[in-house]
């Protein structure tokens, strides 16, 4: 956990020098990722695949939207932010017919904290074009639901389990961004990158990210 603590520190002392920064730069992405979960795709087919039922699977982790502010400075070479970022997905097997029905849901949750560095590499009348890269830490929690219902006339029966699993891991994100001076304070933004996890503990968040957004810079 000491680890975990020096993380934040490290994430989170830059946060008062961007708030009191010349011009800083509060912004607002969202996009679509798509997640491998590679591990945990493994574990639970092995799982349902030995369930006596025989679940057939419905969902298995598709791509999903995620949400992402941050704080940004702006330098004369180059911007430092930091920004955290909401992602989710998730996995359903089931099975039914005229006796009951059986359902298994795994929702994955991440919540992502890191640093990133901005550089422009080109810059063309109301458009800015700037290569990116942004680590950090991802607080991964997996809620699991089963749920069993026996249809009968006489004594209907149900039964249902819960269950929380939670880890932490570290990513790495290039990406590129552009920029469109729509005034003198606000600008619209569009990125396209490839989050990877540095290290994995049953979350896999690999994957595509394709985001637009929009930021306010404070004169």
């Amino acid at each position: 956990m000491n680890r975990i603590y020096i993380i934040l520190i490290l994430l989170l002392t830059p946060l008062s020098n961007l708030l009191t920064a010349q011009k800083p730069n509060f912004g607002f992405e969202t996009g679509f990722g798509t997640y491998e979960m590679t591990e945990i795709k493994q574990i639970i087919e092995t799982s349902m695949s030995s369930n006596i039922l025989q679940p057939q699977r419905t969902d298995n982790f598709p791509g999903y939207l995620y949400f992402r502010p941050y704080v940004e400075a702006e330098y004369r070479y180059f911007n430092i932010g930091l920004g955290y970022t909401l992602m989710s997905t998730g996995a359903r097997y089931s099975i039914h017919d005229y006796s009951g029905d059986y359902k298994f849901d795994a929702q994955m949750i991440g919540n992502a904290a890191g640093l990133f560095v901005e550089i422009p590499i080109y810059s063309m009348n109301r458009f800015k074009f700037l290569i990116a890269v942004e680590s950090g830490i991802i607080f991964n929690k997996m809620n699991i639901k089963e749920t069993l219902q026996l249809y009968d006339i006489n004594q209907p029966y149900q039964e249902q389990t819960k269950q929380s699993l939670t880890s932490y891991s570290f990513f790495a994100k290039p990406y590129l961004k552009a920029e469109y001076k729509i005034d003198k304070s606000i600008r619209s933004t569009i990125s396209i990158g490839y989050h990877k996890d540095i290290t994995e503990y049953f979350a896999d968040w690999d994957g595509l990210r394709a985001g637009i957004g929009i930021s306010y810079i404070f004169e």
